[in-house]
């Protein structure tokens, strides 16, 4: 196993590997300047992502252009293979099934922004997109997406969090924080195939009080969670639209309002009085939402 560091001092990349054996991690430490990357062309290297195919070591780094791809035998010599332009810092590259398909796979390439994954295929070399540059979210805090590594075949899932940039998180002894840990996947939609997230199911355990509602017709202003503590919530829940005459309908909790727009199939969230909308079409005449509101945070997946 190696542990691989990434650092830039003056612009000059460097790697640091650890190797370990048995559950001793060696004391020796190897640095090795990227020397064969830096060609004073290429500017502002920095947050690689690495991927080890058979033979060779594969990574995706940013500089001012794009995202470039190099290939190594061994952590130390790197040889320029492609690039793809129009991407932020952080990069990340990963390959999911589309609808559970695992004949039927797509490469997904994101940076550190919520506006430009790709979608397309990676031969080992070279990153060749299929679609334009689509927001991974839609708030205004979701930053620097890293996926974990060596996710063991039996699960099999592509787990992802994201700094919480820009925050604020007064009377917290604390400044910044993760999100909750998402499952990414791959579904068509009318539009075409698009990248999905939702929350882990490791989270049920940290569950308390449990509520449950089930077919309830929800008349103006009745609020069905009256009387439960908003101070930390999680909630899942599915309305059906057929036959709806109310123009809005949502959630009023602490700090936080998540109201959906009938007419105009608009999704709008408010946190400390910062709000974004978003298009959000129902599916099969139904709109679900999965909130987890924090004490500092708010995060809402929806259908």
């Amino acid at each position: 196993m190696s542990w691989v560091f990434f650092s830039y001092p003056s612009k000059k990349s460097k790697i640091s590997v650890f190797t370990e054996r048995g559950t001793v991690i060696l004391e020796s430490l190897d640095v090795y300047e990227l020397n064969s990357i830096w060609d004073g062309e290429r500017d502002e290297f920095y947050r690689p992502q690495f991927h080890f195919s058979p033979k060779k070591w594969e990574m995706a780094l940013h500089n001012k252009y794009g995202v470039d791809f190099y290939s190594s035998p061994n952590l130390k010599d790197w040889t320029y293979m492609s690039r793809v332009e129009g991407f932020y810092e952080c990069p990340d590259i990963f390959e999911l099934p589309v609808d559970g398909d695992p004949k039927n796979t797509k490469w997904v390439l994101l940076d550190a922004s919520n506006t430009g994954y790709k979608l397309g295929q990676f031969d080992g070399t070279a990153f060749i997109p299929e679609t334009p540059g689509m927001p991974i979210d839609f708030g205004r805090n979701h930053y620097a997406t890293q996926t974990f590594s060596n996710i063991p075949k039996s699960d099999g899932r592509t787990i992802q969090m994201a700094w919480m940039k820009s925050a604020s998180f007064p009377g917290m002894p604390f400044d910044q924080q993760q999100t909750f840990p998402s499952e990414l996947s791959l579904r068509t939609y009318a539009e075409g195939v698009r990248l999905c997230r939702a929350p882990i199911r490791e989270i049920e355990s940290i569950r308390g009080k449990h509520y449950k509602w089930s077919n309830e017709i929800l008349e103006r202003d009745e609020d069905l969670l009256s009387g439960i503590d908003h101070d930390l919530i999680e909630i899942i829940a599915v309305f059906d639209l057929t036959d709806a005459t109310l123009p809005e309908f949502g959630f009023f909790l602490r700090d936080a309002l998540i109201y959906y727009y009938v007419a105009g199939s608009q999704i709008f969230v408010e946190h400390n009085n910062i709000s974004k909308t978003a298009t959000l079409k129902p599916e099969n005449n139904r709109i679900s939402m999965h909130i987890l509101l924090d004490r500092a945070s708010l995060e809402v997946y929806a259908n």
